[in-house]
């Protein structure tokens, strides 16, 4: 299904402000800039995508996703349509407040608020390129439970486990 994201003009705005909260507003711009490629790219169903939803979604705004930035930052979709509109991003109260004011908008195509970009279409991964992505990702896995493991003595796991040490003695 092909779709067209409609990025707002003063989203780059959005962005800057971001940068200069520090170095979390930083990382969160970052991260919406690759979760907009992603979205480009792969479309609004692929799982990379969905899974950097809100838990609790939004109910203010027909068709509107609230996207997790990190940090307490927040991307905000709306879906008209055929158009997928990237109206704001910005810190968790700024999202709020922006949401509140701006409940009641209307979205439509031809909008000079929004710049328009090529159509997308919803990436379906070959069975070969979902695979390369499965190993990809365990290898991201084991990276990090080597890390964990690397924090992790015997003392801290015999402490969490206690119950489970006792037995194994008796």
């Amino acid at each position: 299904m092909d779709h067209h994201v409609r990025i707002a003009r003063n989203l780059e705005k959005n962005l800057k402000a971001m940068r200069r909260a520090g170095k979390k507003g930083e990382l969160a711009a970052t991260q919406c800039e690759s979760l907009l490629d992603l979205i480009r790219r792969e479309g609004l169903l692929a799982d990379a995508v969905y899974s950097k939803r809100t838990k609790n979604g939004e109910y203010r705004i027909s068709n509107c996703t609230k996207y997790n930035l990190g940090n307490g930052y927040r991307l905000v979709t709306i879906k008209v349509g055929q158009n997928l509109f990237v109206p704001f991003a910005g810190g968790h109260d700024e999202t709020d407040l922006w949401l509140e004011h701006h409940r009641y908008d209307e979205y439509y195509a031809d909008d000079p608020a929004y710049l328009d970009e090529d159509s997308c279409t919803d990436y379906q991964p070959k069975a070969e390129e979902a695979e390369d992505a499965e190993s990809e990702e365990l290898l991201e896995l084991d990276s990090y439970e080597e890390q964990l493991l690397a924090k992790v003595d015997t003392t801290i796991l015999k402490s969490v486990f206690q119950g489970l040490f006792q037995k194994q003695q008796a």
